[in-house]
C-alpha cells in the first residue's frame, strides 16, 4: 500500500536574518464542533512584522503536513509580496504537526486521540488565529467588512487555503491555492491520471529510453527477489538499511521506489534544492542520464544501474550510509498524513500499461483494509471531501486563484480552467509542484514569473477603493449633488445614413475594387519576431503546432456570392493589385465584440469540455487582428480561460499587425466548405 506524501513547500531562498518570525501560541478547542468537552491545546503560529504598515493586509499561510517553521523559512514568494503590499505575514501550524500536538507525545498513540485530526478542525483552528490577529493588529479597523486577510497555501496547504475561503468567507477575502488537488477524489478524476503525468515528466526530461527501462524493471525486481539469494543481492547493491527477507518487504521496496520516482517528478526544479532532499537541478534528467550511462545485458545489470541512479535522490551528497525504505523525505509528518489519507483525504490512484509504474488497480476495499491494519480505522467515506467542499460545483464561491505546474503529477487533480470570473486559474506550462510559491531564482522560467505576476494582480484586485477614488467621489458630489456619472453626450453618427449607404453601393458597382493594405514602418520586424517565436516553440516544445486551435470567420451564402477576403497576392512591394467582385454582399448583422464573446463563452467552451483534460490544458488558442477580437472584454476572457496560451493582437503571443491573417483554414477549409454550400 502506498501513501503519497504531499511535498512540503520548498524554496530556493530561505528567510534571512531580517525576515525573523516570532513564535506565538494560542489556545484552541480540541473539538470545535462538540459541546461535550472544553479541552483545549496550544496551536503555534509564526508572525513576521518586517513589512507591516498599519492598514496593510495580512497574508496567512495555512500550514499543511509538517513543522510550520519549514514553511516560514522556505516560502520566499509570500515574503516578497508582503514587502510590496505592506503586509503582515503569518504562518499557522496544522494541528498534529510540528509543536501543535493536542495530546503531546501521545497524540499518535491511538485512533481515539487521532480522531480530532480533520480538515474541518484545522480550518476552525485557522479562524481562531485570524480572530486573535484581528484583536492584536487590526483593532482600529473601521468595520469587520474591511479586514484584509488573504490566505496562501501550497499542495495540501493550498487545498486548505481554498477551503478556508469557501467555508469562512468572512475571515479571508481571497486565497492563492498553488498545486492544490481539490479534485483528486472519487468520481472527479480518473485514477490513472496521476501516474501518467509522472511518467510524462520522465519521458520529457529523460527520454523514452528512461521510461521503458523503468517500466521493464518491475518484473525484473519481482523475478530476482523470488529467491533468498536475489533478496540478498538487491539489499547489498542498493545499500538497504534493513535487508529484505519476505514478500511483504519486496512490496515495501516497490512502493518506496515508486514514491522516489513521483517525488523526483514533483520537485524537478531548474536549480538545486536542499530542503526535501539534497538534489541537483532537473533531478529527473540527472537520474535518467545516470541510468542511461550503464550498459547491461541481464536483470542483475539492470538492478545495478537502478541502484546507482536512485542514489541521485537518496544520497546525492554521499553522506548517507544506507537507504531506509520506510522514509522518502526528511523531517516530514508522514504518519499523521497517512492517517488523513486513510480517513478523509482518500485519493484514488492506479497505474496501467500506459505509464512507467508497476500496473496496480485501484481497490477501495483493499485500501480500507490496509488502513485498518495500520491505524485501526476503516476508510468508510471516500466521497466525504466532495460533499464537504463542493466537488466540482464551485461556481458560487469567489476570490480564489488556483495555480498549477503542468509538469506536476498532482496537477491531475487540480482545477485547470476558470470556474467563473473570480475563481480563476493560472497554469505554469513547465512548472513543478507549487513552484510559484518559491522565492525568486535566476533560473525561473517566464511561465513562473508570469504566474507570480498573476498573483500580484489578483491581490491588487482584492484591495478596496483607493484614496483618490474617494476624493473624486466627494468632488463629484459637491459639484453635481450626486455620485452617479452624468449622461455622456452622444455624437450623432452621420456616416451610416441611408443616403451614404446608397452612395457606397453605387461606388462599388461602378468600381468594384478592393485595395491591399500597405505595411507600415516597423511591421516587418514584428512579423519576423512572430515567426521566430513560433519557430522556437515548434523546435523546443514537442508537438506545439498540433496543440494550436486556429480560428477564423468567413461569410457563407446560398446565392453564389463568395467572399474574396481570403484571396491573396504576394509581393515584396505594394503592387496596387486589385480584386474584382461581381457583387458586394452586405450582412444585416455584423460580427462585433458581443457576438464574438458570446461564441467564445458558449460554443467554444462547450466544445473544449469534450476534449481530454490532459490535451486541453496544453492547447493554444489563435485569433487574428479583427477589431472584434481585440475588445477588452474578449481579451480579459481569453486571459482567464487560456492564461498565457493564446495568440492574438495584444496577446501573450503577439499576432503581427497588418499580416495576411492566413492560417491553415484559409488554404483549404473555407474553399471546400463554400464549394459544398
Amino acid at each position: 500500500m502506498t501513501f503519497l506524501l504531499f511535498l512540503l513547500l520548498t524554496c530556493w531562498q530561505t528567510a534571512n536574518a531580517t525576515e525573523a518570525f516570532d513564535a506565538k501560541f494560542i489556545d484552541v478547542p480540541l473539538d470545535h464542533f462538540s459541546y461535550v468537552t472544553n479541552k483545549t491545546f496550544k496551536l503555534r503560529y509564526l508572525v513576521n512584522k518586517s513589512h507591516h504598515v498599519k492598514g496593510g493586509p495580512v497574508f496567512i499561510y495555512t500550514g499543511n503536513e509538517g513543522d510550520v517553521t519549514m514553511f516560514a523559512q522556505n516560502c520566499g514568494f509570500v515574503l516578497e509580496v508582503a514587502s510590496e503590499f505592506n503586509a503582515l505575514v503569518v504562518f499557522a501550524e496544522h494541528r498534529y504537526y510540528g509543536q501543535s500536538m493536542p495530546f503531546g507525545n501521545q497524540s499518535y498513540s491511538s485512533a481515539e486521540k487521532l480522531g480530532y485530526l480533520t480538515t474541518a478542525q484545522a480550518l476552525a483552528d485557522f479562524v481562531y488565529v485570524i480572530e486573535e490577529l484581528k484583536r492584536t493588529y487590526l483593532s482600529t479597523v473601521i468595520s469587520s467588512d474591511t479586514y484584509p486577510f488573504i490566505a496562501f497555501g501550497g499542495s495540501y496547504g493550498g487545498m486548505l487555503a481554498a477551503w478556508l475561503r469557501m467555508k469562512y468567507p468572512n475571515s479571508v477575502i481571497g486565497a492563492v491555492a498553488s498545486s492544490a488537488p481539490v479534485w483528486l477524489f472519487e468520481g472527479l478524476t480518473p485514477c490513472e491520471s496521476f501516474y501518467e503525468i509522472a511518467s510524462n515528466v520522465f519521458g520529457h526530461y529523460g527520454g523514452e529510453h528512461c521510461n521503458k527501462t523503468i517500466q521493464s524493471s518491475w518484473e525484473t525486481i519481482r523475478n530476482i527477489t523470488r529467491t533468498d539469494e536475489g533478496k540478498a543481492y538487491i539489499s547489498s547493491q542498493w545499500k538497504l538499511c534493513d535487508p529484505i527477507k519476505t514478500s511483504e518487504n519486496v512490496d515495501k521496496l516497490i512502493d518506496w521506489l515508486g514514491s522516489i520516482y513521483v517525488n523526483l517528478a514533483m520537485i524537478n526544479y531548474p536549480y538545486p534544492t536542499n530542503f526535501f532532499m539534497d538534489l541537483p537541478a532537473y533531478p529527473v534528467k540527472v537520474f535518467c542520464d545516470k541510468l542511461s550511462s550503464f550498459k547491461f545485458a541481464d536483470g542483475k545489470g539492470l538492478l545495478d544501474a537502478l541502484g546507482a541512479a536512485i542514489q541521485i535522490y537518496t544520497n546525492y551528497t554521499g553522506k548517507n550510509e544506507c537507504n531506509n525504505v520506510n522514509v522518502t523525505s526528511q523531517d516530514m509528518g508522514e504518519y499523521a498524513w497517512d492517517y488523513q489519507a486513510c480517513t478523509e483525504l482518500i485519493m484514488p490512484m492506479c497505474s496501467t500499461e500506459k505509464d512507467m509504474f508497476e500496473s496496480t488497480a485501484w481497490s477501495f476495499q483493499k485500501y480500507s483494509d490496509d488502513c485498518f491494519k495500520r491505524f485501526g480505522v476503516h476508510a468508510a467515506r471516500p466521497d466525504w471531501s466532495v460533499l464537504e467542499y463542493g466537488g466540482k460545483n464551485l461556481r458560487y464561491f469567489s476570490n480564489i486563484v488556483f495555480s498549477n505546474g503542468l509538469m506536476d503529477p498532482w496537477s491531475s487533480g487540480c482545477i485547470l480552467h476558470n470556474i467563473s470570473s473570480s475563481i480563476v486559474v493560472i497554469n505554469i506550462t513547465d512548472g513543478a509542484h507549487h513552484v510559484d510559491l518559491r522565492a525568486t531564482h535566476p533560473a525561473d522560467t517566464n511561465y513562473v514569473v508570469q504566474a507570480r505576476n498573476f498573483h500580484r494582480n489578483a491581490i491588487k484586485r482584492r484591495d478596496g477603493p483607493s484614496k483618490s477614488t474617494f476624493q473624486r467621489l466627494v468632488a463629484k458630489f459637491e459639484t453635481t449633488g450626486s455620485v452617479n456619472n452624468l449622461p455622456t453626450p452622444v455624437r450623432q453618427r452621420n456616416a451610416r445614413s441611408a443616403e451614404n449607404i446608397a452612395a457606397v453601393r453605387v461606388s462599388v458597382q461602378e468600381n468594384p475594387r478592393q485595395h491591399i493594405l500597405q505595411l507600415e514602418e516597423g511591421d516587418e520586424a514584428k512579423c519576423l519576431d512572430f515567426c521566430l517565436e513560433m519557430g522556437n516553440r515548434v523546435l523546443n516544445e514537442v508537438g506545439f503546432h498540433k496543440r494550436i486551435l486556429f480560428s477564423a470567420e468567413s461569410t457563407f451564402s446560398t446565392n453564389g456570392v463568395v467572399s474574396s477576403q481570403h484571396c491573396r497576392y504576394w509581393s515584396e512591394i505594394n503592387p496596387h493589385f486589385t480584386i474584382s467582385c461581381r457583387r458586394q454582399y452586405f450582412k444585416k448583422k455584423n460580427l462585433n465584440r458581443n457576438t464574438y464573446l458570446e461564441m467564445l463563452q458558449h460554443f467554444l467552451t462547450d466544445k473544449l469540455d469534450e476534449l481530454p483534460l490532459g490535451y486541453r490544458k496544453r492547447m493554444f488558442f489563435q485569433q487574428d487582428g479583427c477589431p472584434a477580437h481585440h475588445a477588452v472584454t474578449v481579451r480579459n476572457w481569453l486571459n482567464f480561460e487560456f492564461n498565457e496560451h493564446w495568440i492574438g493582437r495584444d496577446g501573450p503571443i503577439l499576432w503581427p499587425p497588418r499580416s495576411p491573417d492566413l492560417t491553415i483554414l484559409d488554404f483549404y477549409l473555407w474553399g471546400r466548405l463554400k464549394q459544398i454550400v
